[in-house]
């Protein structure tokens, strides 16, 4: 869902013109950013909670030319998810999860050796 997906959602849930609905997801976004902002960290029962988390400058290597050069710091949001969602998420993905890893685990098997080869 995107933010006009959302808007949606709200108009028809609380029953309101889409006017009305984009102001306050604005408000509530333009709120959750403020927040994390201000203090760090934005904790959502039953959702998760977004945090700032800093990764530090290093050498990294430009893979086309092989030279080194200075990745700087870089400060971002990370989201952590509740377990209550973690849980849900689980039991709606169950079926999902069960036949991935039956692919994978049957993808796995060794190759066949050609005898040419040696």
């Amino acid at each position: 869902m995107n933010r006009t997906g959302l808007i949606n959602y709200v108009s028809a849930y609380s029953m309101c013109s889409k006017e009305k609905a984009k102001e306050w997801v604005d408000d509530i976004i333009l709120s959750m950013a403020e927040n994390i902002v201000r203090t760090g960290e934005l904790k959502l029962p039953h959702f998760g909670t977004f945090r700032v988390r800093t990764r530090r400058a290093y050498k990294g290597r430009n893979p086309k030319t092989r030279a080194v050069v200075d990745v700087p710091t870089v400060v971002m949001v990370a989201f952590r998810p509740s377990e209550e969602l973690k849980t849900r998420l689980k039991t709606k993905y169950a079926e999902t999860l069960i036949s991935s890893s039956t692919v994978s685990e049957s993808s796995s098997s060794p190759r066949p050796v050609d005898d040419a080869s040696g």
